[in-house]
C-alpha cells in the first residue's frame, strides 16, 4: 500500500507533511537512517575504515559523543529494530529517547522503550 501524504502550511512552519486519512503511519525515518547509520560505521571501525571513534567522527565530520551514541544503537534488541523497520514501534518512541540512555539489557530496553517483554 502506497501511503499518501498531504502538504499543509501551518501558521510559523513553511511546511508540514500530514499523512492523508487513512494513511499508513509513517515510519521514522530519522530514527531508521541512525540505525543505518550505526551499522554502517561500526563496520568502518571493523574493516579499518576508522581506527577508533575519534577517528571515525573526524572522517565523517562529526563530534566523537554524537558517533558514539549513534554506534550504540547497534545494542538494539534485534525485534526492536525489526519493529522500527516496520514502522511498528510503540507511540511516541523517539529518536531522542532512544539515544539518551540503552541499557544493555535487551529486556530492559524492551521494558523502557514500550515494547512487550520476551
Amino acid at each position: 500500500m502506497t501511503m499518501q501524504l498531504e502538504s499543509k502550511k501551518i501558521d510559523g512552519h513553511r511546511r508540514v507533511v500530514i499523512p492523508a486519512p487513512g494513511a499508513d503511519r509513517m515510519k521514522q525515518q530519522s530514527l531508521l537512517r541512525a540505525i543505518c547509520n550505526g551499522q554502517r560505521w561500526m563496520e568502518m571501525l571493523i574493516n579499518g575504515e576508522a581506527k577508533n571513534v575519534t577517528d571515525l567522527a573526524a572522517k565523517l565530520g562529526l563530534k566523537p559523543p554524537y558517533v558514539t551514541r549513534v554506534l550504540g544503537l547497534n545494542n538494539l534488541a534485534p525485534d526492536i529494530v525489526e519493529a522500527i523497520v516496520n514502522g511498528a514501534e510503540p507511540n511516541g518512541l523517539s529518536i531522542a529517547q532512544i539515544m539518551k540512555n540503552i541499557p544493555e539489557d535487551w529486556n530492559e530496553q524492551r521494558r523502557l522503550f514500550g515494547f512487550p517483554e520476551r
